[in-house]
């Protein structure tokens, strides 16, 4: 894909496990990126989609380094709030999933990416900044992720990038789309050869995110549903 020719940082991270072992994998869509202070490079769409890292400092990298962002705070057990959303889905998988003693392990069966390809400000959202190009180069690239990680479910943490995600998906297509903050299953299209016992459920407990969540059952995968 030409964007990540562009800004290479960016491309997903995808976990070790990920379509390996006969197990379920799982994309996790987030909403976007974001700067701590605006760039010109950022401020319009045109701009950004012409433009690439080149022209980007190693601290405002830093900010777009997708795989590396979620390896650094998982490896740190998730020190910020903002983490949370790693942290968040991840236990929640883990519980009615494969149920690791250590939950950070699920992460190797998911792969990540946020939707939107034009970084925010500041931690804010992108929604009031959305550009009609914007829309369109995010629903191609989700697409092509799609086509090309062949997950076996779609997860979206954000409500506006599943707003907003208007790419045309096969009949059979299996995917999950989850409200956070609200624990509501919006779509689900898996069958049922996808419920049921491919995790083997380990003894020992998961440990609970050192952070309370920010969101009540941000993913609900009931036991039976993937696993």
């Amino acid at each position: 894909m030409s964007f990540y020719e562009r800004y290479p940082m960016m491309r997903p991270y995808v976990g070790k496990s990920f379509h390996r072992d006969g197990t379920p994998s799982i994309l996790l869509v987030g909403e976007s990126h974001y700067f701590d202070d605006e760039l010109p490079q950022r401020a319009t769409s045109e701009a950004w989609y012409s433009g690439s890292s080149a022209t980007l400092s190693e601290y405002d990298i830093s900010f777009i380094h997708t795989a590396k962002l979620l390896e650094d705070a998982t490896a740190n057990s998730f020190p910020s709030k903002t983490h949370s959303i790693y942290s968040n889905p991840f236990w929640e998988i883990n519980e009615c999933g494969p149920g690791y003693p250590d939950y950070r392990l699920v992460a190797g069966h998911m792969a990540f990416y946020n939707f939107f390809l034009r970084p925010a400000i500041d931690g804010g959202s992108i929604k009031d900044d959305i550009t009609d190009m914007d829309v369109a180069m995010a629903n191609e690239v989700f697409l092509a992720h799609y086509e090309d990680l062949k997950p076996t479910a779609v997860v979206f943490l954000s409500m506006l990038a599943h707003e907003y995600c208007t790419a045309s998906l096969p009949i059979i297509a299996r995917h999950l789309l989850f409200r956070p903050g609200h624990g509501k299953r919006l779509e689900s299209g898996l069958g049922p050869e996808e419920r049921g016992g491919l995790f083997p459920r380990a003894t020992s407990p998961c440990p609970k995110p050192t952070r309370s969540f920010g969101w009540q059952k941000l993913v609900k995968i009931r036991k039976g549903t993937l696993w």
